[in-house]
């Protein structure tokens, strides 16, 4: 982002441009590739381990104030909805 007082170039402006698309590209690559990993190891997993561990890995990356108000139910429902994501879900659809 400019600054108020900031004066760049065309050129300037395009080069930081492509850089900051460069790096979401990189960031959003490194973030399916670790869900396609994560969905690999998952799938050969039967369906209550694969809740267990979603509902793992959902925990680690909530924030702390949610992850403490988060109940056991809105955890597994959670850990569902992110399977279905993955494509590891059954032929039903999740209960609402």
């Amino acid at each position: 982002m400019l600054g108020e007082d900031e004066d760049i170039s065309v050129h300037a402006a395009r080069k930081r441009w492509y850089l900051q698309r460069s790096q979401e590209a990189l960031k959003f690559r490194r973030e399916k590739g670790a869900a396609r990993k994560r969905a690999n190891r998952l799938a050969k997993l039967p369906r209550d381990r694969q809740i267990y561990e979603m509902s793992r890995h959902i925990m680690k990356t909530l924030p702390p104030d949610e992850a403490y108000w988060c109940s056991p139910e809105r955890l597994e429902q959670m850990a569902i909805q992110n399977l279905y994501q993955l494509e590891l879900s059954l032929a039903t659809p999740p209960p609402h």
